[in-house]
């Protein structure tokens, strides 16, 4: 249409936007569901008392005319001598009552009987001439609204008034008052229940809603660099127990993360920090070196700073793969004694020196279940760290390897300068030791924490143990192939 203005597709993107972002609150759903069941379930309820109490009104309104009915026609039809007037044996048929009146006809149509209370007025003549009961209302002679009763009853043989039919009826608007009086009443305390329902109901539903609440005010008040608060409580509904237990694994897996980044990032720098010191230092003096041997001296040393930390990185890399679970044992059948014959010759061969003696005592043979990159790695870390670390020049030294039984692996190498505090904390990180005199390494701690790590991620215990200068590492929990 011309001149017609055209709705910018981006206010009504934004609109949609705004009404698929609006979030679902479950305590407004619930409170409306609620609301809605308690209201249809209390009108259902008042719709069928009032039903019920009307019709039991009614029937015992129309239980008493039928009974006046019938006695009317059985005074009426019998031969009784000096008989008193049916208002004398029926006192409601007085002409004080103005309440019940009854008219009686015979087949004819002709009057036989009528109250007093009437005053000659008739009542309406029944035109059925069967036996059933026909109940219809109607205005009495009086003017009030009332109900009647119209029966037919046969008369006996011989008797020539033929049949007799006969009405009663009764004023019936005090039981119309009656009945409006308890609608009210009814539907009053239908609307006094629904609302009690209703604010029971809120205040049940805040109640029980409350854990949620404190779900998110507890996640809302976590913070990164606080410690988190469990959500899971014995005080929880059973309900709200599997998802607290969650929520609670779900954070500590979080910050477990977050520990383990900040932790690399700290690792690293802690670490790198004074190889980069020399490395930098030897590159800066080095401009001013004269003479190609000592300048040849330096690069050497910047390679083995560098190489120093590379190894760093590969360790922390290592370490934080395993403390993520990202490297899992996968496990076989292995032979454990080639193995530790491999990784003693290797390390000989990376010490260049045949100074310190090795004793082994080690069967011929002994086959486990594990997995053998992630063993190897581990024995290489502890022998590695034995040669490293062991002290030159005495006359008894040695390092000596074990296998007790088929599950477990002994290592034992002198450590004088160590003592039974420090050999407890040891696999610790950045546990810095003075070295013994004359050894190779100038601290220890972090591969000592990777062979923690890698004993941890295979189910393997790693102690350490000191005893009058000598240290102990035993690793247990070996798994022997089955026979």
């Amino acid at each position: 249409m011309p001149g017609a203005p055209i709705p910018s597709p981006h206010g009504v993107d934004s609109a949609m936007s705004l009404k698929r972002e609006r979030p679902r609150s479950l305590r407004h759903r619930l409170a409306r569901s609620i609301a809605l069941t308690s209201t249809i379930s209390v009108v259902v309820l008042a719709l069928l008392l009032d039903k019920s109490f009307d019709h039991r009104l009614q029937q015992r309104f129309d239980a008493g005319l039928h009974a006046r009915a019938r006695a009317v026609a059985a005074y009426l039809g019998a031969s009784v001598r000096d008989a008193e007037p049916l208002e004398t044996w029926m006192p409601e048929f007085r002409e004080a009552g103005h309440t019940d009146f009854y008219q009686a006809w015979d087949a004819s149509g002709q009057t036989l009987a009528r109250s007093a209370s009437s005053h000659q007025a008739d009542l309406p003549l029944p035109t059925a001439q069967d036996a059933e009961a026909q109940w219809f209302d109607l205005q009495l002679p009086d003017g009030h609204h009332g109900r009647a009763i119209a029966l037919v009853f046969d008369l006996p043989d011989g008797d020539s008034r033929d049949s007799l039919r006969v009405v009663v009826a009764e004023e019936r608007e005090q039981l119309d008052a009656l009945m409006v009086q308890l609608h009210g009443l009814l539907f009053a305390g239908a609307l006094t229940t629904l609302v009690v329902v209703l604010m029971l109901s809120h205040w049940l539903l805040r109640r029980g809603l409350a854990p949620l609440d404190g779900f998110a005010a507890t996640l809302a008040a976590t913070r990164p660099e606080q410690a988190a608060k469990p959500l899971f409580s014995d005080e929880l509904p059973a309900e709200l127990m599997p998802v607290a237990r969650k929520f609670d694994q779900l954070v500590m897996r979080v910050f477990k993360l977050l520990d383990r980044e900040r932790r690399f990032a700290r690792d690293l720098a802690h670490e790198l920090r004074t190889p980069v010191a020399e490395t930098r230092a030897l590159a800066e003096t080095s401009a001013y070196v004269e003479g190609e041997h000592e300048l040849r001296r330096r690069l050497r040393a910047i390679a083995e700073t560098s190489a120093e930390m590379e190894r760093t990185m590969d360790t922390l890399l290592a370490l934080a793969r395993i403390e993520a679970g990202l490297d899992r044992p996968a496990t076989e059948p292995l032979d454990l004694v080639p193995l530790l014959g491999e990784v003693l010759t290797r390390n000989r061969q990376r010490q260049l020196s045949d100074t310190i003696p090795v004793h082994s005592a080690l069967p011929a043979e002994c086959w486990i279940i594990g997995d053998a990159g992630m063993l190897e790695r581990l024995f290489d870390i502890l022998i590695g760290n034995a040669f490293e670390h062991a002290p030159r020049g005495m006359s008894d030294q040695r390092i000596e390897l074990e296998l007790p039984d088929e599950r477990s692996v002994i290592l034992r190498n002198a450590a004088p300068h160590l003592d039974p505090t420090l050999a407890a904390q040891l696999g610790r990180r950045f546990l810095h030791i003075e070295s013994n005199p004359g050894s190779a390494s100038r601290h220890s701690g972090l591969g000592l924490s990777l062979a923690v790590a890698l004993a941890e991620a295979q189910g393997l215990g790693l102690h350490f143990d000191w005893q009058d200068g000598q240290l102990t590492a035993r690793i247990s929990g070996l798994t022997p192939l089955p026979s």
